[in-house]
């Protein structure tokens, strides 16, 4: 069950949740500020503009979701969302997503300003039922 039971959609159906969160991309180092619900465990940097999201919940499916970035100045550049992995309890291995940030279908870097904010929210289903 979610740790965050206030966050289930109502409107969606009951076995719905919504993880939504948070944070400022800096450049080649760690992401600042990040705000999240109890449903994350991790953000990480992994490689040249790209974050991997790892969830404290895995969830039987990924019903929708959605990326924005926001930036100080016009830019081509803009944020995608991967896959969800689920998880994996025999390895250890908990669920996640990968964010990128890209330009020209490149993964880019976007530099530590406090007016760059990258937001994320997704919405899982929670049982096996269809």
């Amino acid at each position: 069950m979610s740790l965050i039971l206030s966050q289930r959609l109502a409107t969606a159906g009951r076995d719905q949740i919504l993880v939504v969160g948070s944070f400022r991309p800096n450049g080649n180092s760690a992401p600042l500020d990040l705000y999240q619900g109890s449903e994350v465990f991790s953000l990480a940097r992994t490689n040249t503009g790209v974050f991997t999201l790892v969830f404290l919940e895995g969830y039987t499916t990924l019903v929708a979701k959605w990326v924005d970035l926001a930036l100080p100045a016009p830019a081509n550049t803009y944020a995608q969302c991967g896959a969800y992995t689920p998880p994996d309890p025999v390895n250890g291995v908990r669920a996640q997503i990968i964010i990128s940030t890209l330009a020209a279908a490149t993964p880019v870097d976007v530099a530590a300003s406090p007016n760059a904010r990258l937001s994320y929210g997704f919405i899982f289903r929670d049982t096996s039922l269809v």
